[in-house]
């Protein structure tokens, strides 16, 4: 059975976020080794991921040292097992990716769930939905969750799937909905936010 997984900031070959970050390896090498093993220890063939922004780091010829290393998108994307979908992030540009997509909407576990790599440019809920829950990355070791309210004052939560909290692997969706609903059964607006999903999940029969 396929399962669906989400990552984020995984920056191959960027030495500097070992240094800015923390992340626990002693040189680029080990680092891009032990995410790709990590990978593909969790993420078979038929599943598929979201790689939520900043994949890699590319480097000129003369670029700065420790800022990346002249390897682009292909070289490490073929090492990767999954169908993966690429949301671009703010280190994308040059470095190979060329994806197009800036967020996506997904629906699972009877929600719309947006998915975009800043956290600032999370939109809680818009002409046509609500989005209560958010997976976004961009803040490496920062944080795990945060919660985000809007000027009608409706509330979502924000999961940061960055490799930085995640052992450096993708993480399986379902431990994110499980993190999801522990934080809204202990929310004193819960029944609030259950009326605001529903709402949303009604208002689709007004477009079909």
């Amino acid at each position: 059975m396929a399962d669906t997984l989400l990552t984020a900031d995984t920056h191959y070959g960027h030495y500097n976020t070992i240094r800015y970050c923390g992340r626990p390896f002693s040189s680029i090498e080990e680092m891009n080794e032990y995410q790709v093993n990590g990978y593909n220890s969790v993420v078979k063939s038929e599943d598929t991921v979201y790689i939520n922004g900043d994949f890699c780091f590319h480097n000129s010829k003369d670029g700065k040292n420790g800022e990346g290393q002249l390897a682009k998108f292909n070289h490490w994307d073929k090492q990767l097992n999954g169908n993966k979908i690429y949301i671009k992030g703010n280190h994308d540009s040059n470095n190979g990716v060329k994806s197009k997509i800036e967020r996506v909407v997904i629906k699972h576990a009877k929600m719309r769930i947006g998915i975009v790599h800043k956290p600032f440019e999370v939109i809680i809920e818009d002409d046509s939905f609500y989005y209560p829950l958010h997976f976004t990355g961009h803040v490496h070791e920062k944080w795990l969750t945060k919660e985000k309210v809007n000027k009608n004052n409706k509330i979502a939560l924000l999961i940061n799937v960055g490799v930085d909290m995640w052992n450096f692997k993708p993480v399986n969706i379902q431990k994110l909905i499980t993190i999801y609903y522990r934080w809204l059964n202990k929310h004193e607006r819960k029944e609030d936010i259950l009326y605001w999903n529903k709402q949303s999940n009604n208002r689709k029969k007004i477009y079909e």
